[in-house]
């Protein structure tokens, strides 16, 4: 019955907490411990700091270095009076942090500053066991503030407008997730919603099922939204050799990816392919898509999509090469089957692939219209920089005395 008490617990609790700063390469520190009901603990001004932080900055980055990996004004968990007296594995069936921030450095050293710190090796002194299994049955968070810097190169040129993933700086709103498991090397859980913003203008909504460890991650029922992309992939897996690896997403992280009814914006793409698609504009209505390589050598076993710009229609299958070098980009298609006009075939391929479209609309342009001047306005509201009128198609007289008034096509072309 003592252990129920609110006195005992959070005399555990810091007990059980020293032990486990035995294991690790830092200190964990806080400033108060509350009982608030039996089995719930909640920790004041956590703070996890690293020891022995990095801080050089060889390449002159101008990366800002902490020696906090963690500080949370509050972490609140649910516990059992069983895990606080074995301290053998830990398991909370609900923990909430509230306005925190977390720092991840990637250091020359060939670590992470956590792995430097949460790894059981990291105190040479250290003769303590691998840390204990941890499962959470629920999991919220509400304004996190996550940071990644690099040390390890030279600062490389990044596209404005897409992830720096060399400095990456987001902000989570909210975070709601389930069965989070630690154990034997691998991280796995359930994320029902991680609302979060990048510095770069990401503003996205994720969910689904993960499985990290060991070189690879496994993401299944994975949804991305925004304003324009609705991302559904029954299965998306990512396989690399260590963290590290995503700094050069594209070329040295292998994919492969299941995507069901979707829609697919080259905007929202553009942010997580480091700016490489920054040429292309589209806005993809996807019906399935089955594919297997890296970002820079892609191959699409299955593609069915329609173009929602140009109303371009296909069924495909292709490889992707050189995709992060525009001037560079090789495309392999068999084409099974493909609708479209040419107007919208025109409009897909400038927006696609960054070709400049030049010419005349087609006849069947104006004739899809009731009258010319809707067809003329259409097309240069399309095509604003760069709008040449077919004006002959009944009769030229006809063609162009729509054009005549000042102000006919006024707001549908650029003075």
């Amino acid at each position: 019955m003592a252990v129920q008490s609110p006195g005992v617990q959070a005399r555990l609790v810091r007990q059980l907490i020293s032990r486990y700063s035995e294991k690790l390469g830092g200190q964990i520190a806080f400033s108060s411990v509350n009982v608030q009901a039996p089995g719930t603990i909640e920790l004041k001004d956590v703070l996890i700091i690293d020891s022995n932080p990095y801080t050089a900055d060889p390449f002159n980055n101008g990366y800002a270095s902490s020696d906090t990996l963690l500080n949370a004004r509050s972490i609140r968990a649910s516990v059992s009076a069983k895990m606080l007296l074995k301290g053998e594995a830990v398991h909370l069936s609900r923990v909430e942090i509230r306005d925190a921030d977390a720092f991840l450095a990637l250091e020359p050293v060939k670590l992470t500053n956590f792995e430097r710190v949460l790894s059981p090796e990291a105190k040479k002194d250290s003769t303590s066991k691998k840390m204990p299994p941890l499962t959470v049955g629920k999991i919220y968070g509400q304004n996190i503030h996550f940071r990644m810097a690099d040390f390890e190169r030279a600062r490389k040129h990044f596209f404005e407008g897409a992830i720096n993933y060399e400095d990456l700086d987001t902000r989570i709103s909210e975070l709601v997730g389930r069965n989070l498991s630690v154990r034997d090397g691998y991280v796995s859980g359930t994320v029902d919603k991680l609302a979060v913003k990048e510095k770069s203008g990401a503003d996205v909504v994720i969910s689904g099922r993960t499985k990290v460890g060991h070189g690879q991650t496994i993401v299944k029922d994975l949804r991305i939204k925004d304003s324009l992309t609705d991302f559904h992939a029954p299965l998306y897996s990512m396989t690399y050799k260590n963290v590290k690896s995503f700094k050069h997403y594209c070329r040295d992280v292998r994919m492969r990816l299941k995507l069901a009814k979707s829609t697919l914006s080259s905007k929202t793409i553009n942010w997580f392919a480091e700016g490489n698609l920054a040429d292309m504009d589209f806005l993809l209505d996807v019906d399935e898509i089955d594919a297997e390589g890296y970002v820079c050598d892609l191959d699409i076993k299955t593609l069915r999509f329609t173009d929602l710009y140009g109303g371009v229609k296909g069924d495909a299958s292709c490889r992707l090469t050189g995709i992060t070098i525009t001037k560079d980009f090789v495309l392999d298609a068999l084409v099974r089957k493909m609708d479209f006009t040419t107007a919208g075939a025109s409009k897909f391929a400038g927006r696609m692939f960054g070709i400049p479209v030049s010419g005349t609309h087609a006849h069947s342009w104006v004739m899809s219209f009731p009258d010319e001047l809707s067809a003329f306005r259409a097309y240069a509201k399309s095509f604003p920089n760069n709008c040449v009128l077919l004006v002959d198609t009944y009769d030229v007289a006809q063609g162009v005395e729509p054009l005549l008034p000042c102000d006919a096509m006024a707001d549908h072309t650029p003075a």
